[in-house]
């Protein structure tokens, strides 16, 4: 994916976030970027293979999430590792506004990278995700209208996968993540 000049995000990092493009990812570059996270009453639930995965113990996988976690977990309960599985006690289920590290798709099921290094570091707010990547492709079309005019004449490499289903996906979650801003916040 084109990186913009003096943009701190590369596209793919951006791309990355959003849970909806996993398996775009998994079909063109047969990479399974996250796992899936059960929600079963008040924990999140992960295989035991994500502590694996982070190279963490139970202990500093609680201390990863008390650093990136929202205000979704429940700091006052201690995360347990049993029957192969991670228990995370949770305040209330996360959301696409305080989600990170969580991922969440837009049938509001819920993703934990498998890598996350992938990132490097910088998980955001997906509606920030959004913001950014709308940007960034506003800045390549205004540009970079040779290379976009051929990305969509002769449909070469894998950007144009990824912006076509990226802004399918847009212009249903960012439309309900401002609704679901605006009615949290008032």
């Amino acid at each position: 994916m084109k990186h913009v000049s003096g943009t701190k995000y590369k596209m793919s990092t951006l791309l990355i976030q959003i849970a909806d493009l996993h398996p775009l990812f998994c079909k063109i570059f047969n990479q399974e970027l996250s796992i899936q996270v059960q929600l079963k009453k008040n924990d999140l639930v992960l295989p035991s293979s994500v502590l694996d995965l982070y190279h963490m113990t139970p202990n500093r996988f609680e201390q990863y999430l008390e650093n990136h976690s929202s205000s979704c977990y429940d700091r006052s309960k201690r995360i347990v590792e049993k029957e192969n599985q991670v228990v995370i006690p949770l305040i209330h289920a996360p959301t696409s506004l305080s989600s990170s590290p969580w991922l969440i798709d837009g049938k509001g099921t819920i993703f934990l990278l498998k890598n996350r290094s992938l990132v490097n570091g910088h998980l955001l707010p997906e509606l920030a995700i959004h913001y950014l990547i709308l940007y960034n492709l506003s800045m390549i079309s205004r540009y970079e209208a040779e290379w976009w005019g051929e990305l969509f004449h002769t449909f070469d490499g894998t950007d144009l996968p990824f912006i076509i289903k990226y802004l399918e996906v847009a212009v249903l979650k960012i439309p309900h993540m401002i609704t679901t801003f605006l009615n949290h916040e008032s």
